[in-house]
């Protein structure tokens, strides 16, 4: 059974440690372990225990919590299981609130970064002058993140020590990606929101890939991503 929000936070209390990638290894396991996961974090989102939305900081310490979590985001997001993750990741100047890395032999090394927003009413849209709400501001700050990881943060990131250490002699055929994590789409169900948001997604892209994402879709997407990787056990 899910755990309520109050037990959520309790668990929350105790998190990865930040600013360095820990390696995370997938068995039959955790298709149990990320099936609960995502039932207890749809809960922690729902209107029924969130009519008013969830602070970014509820967000940052759910997944936080647990290496398995933050590969679950991954997952759930790009339905790559990632080889490492990390959490509070500071490259350079920059830092990204969720890092994974992907190394698997033979295969082009992949690192992602993960920059996540809050899950409250306006947080993808604001309603101001004119009769069409426009984009949020946390929304755009968030996707504003990601320009400038891929504008100035990816120079960065190939000479940063940690990843470098983790890539070894792959470090220069690497590929960076990005993702943003904002909002929730039942404060912004409307048909115009709605268009608006899936736009943005199909056309804006930086660098290799860019995913933009609601929290509720994460669960959407995980509970799919879940279900396959049942189905081939």
């Amino acid at each position: 059974m899910a755990t309520t929000p109050k037990a959520n936070a309790a668990v929350a209390t105790t998190r990865v440690r930040a600013n360095q990638f820990h390696p995370f290894l997938f068995d039959a396991a955790k298709v149990s372990l990320w099936k609960a996961d995502l039932a207890d974090f749809a809960d922690l989102i729902s209107s029924l225990n969130a009519p008013n939305g969830v602070a970014e900081k509820v967000m940052l310490h759910w997944f936080g919590a647990s290496v398995d979590r933050i590969a679950l985001f991954v997952y759930a997001i790009h339905r790559i299981v990632p080889t490492h993750v990390a959490r509070e990741l500071t490259i350079g100047s920059f830092r990204a609130d969720f890092g994974r890395a992907d190394i698997t032999p033979d295969v082009e090394p992949t690192i992602g970064l993960i920059e996540l927003e809050n899950c409250l009413p306006k947080t993808l849209f604001e309603k101001k002058t004119r009769k069409a709400p426009y984009f949020g501001s946390r929304f755009l700050g968030g996707f504003g993140q990601l320009v400038d990881w891929c504008s100035f943060g990816q120079g960065q990131a190939k000479v940063d020590a940690s990843i470098s250490a983790l890539l070894g002699s792959n470090y220069s055929r690497a590929s960076y990606v990005f993702a943003l994590v904002a909002g929730d789409q039942r404060f912004s169900s409307d048909a115009l929101s709605q268009t608006r948001l899936q736009w943005w997604r199909d056309n804006l892209q930086l660098g290799h890939g860019t995913t933009t994402a609601t929290f509720d879709q994460v669960v959407q997407l995980g509970k799919r991503a879940v279900k396959i990787l049942e189905q081939a056990r």
